[in-house]
């Protein structure tokens, strides 16, 4: 058995960060609420099947609720 330790530096969070809004841009130009054409939701464009892995099952809930939606994306 090992242990693996994530340190979590201030260069870390600066590139998370930016790597999650140049996401969000190129998918909803940051959006919460946005629906596209084929049924992706929110800030991060997920898809139901996806956010059912993460027993999320209420998808108004899910585009209402911005604090769900970043948690979403942590999770994945």
């Amino acid at each position: 058995m090992f242990t693996v330790y994530i340190l979590f530096s201030e260069k870390f969070n600066k590139h998370y960060v930016g790597f999650k809004e140049a996401i969000a841009f190129k998918e909803s130009r940051g959006n919460y609420k946005k629906v596209n054409s084929f049924g992706y939701l929110g800030k991060y464009q997920f898809g139901e099947s996806t956010l059912h892995r993460i027993r999320i099952y209420d998808t108004d809930d899910f585009l209402n609720d911005p604090k769900l939606q970043e948690d979403a994306f942590y999770a994945l």
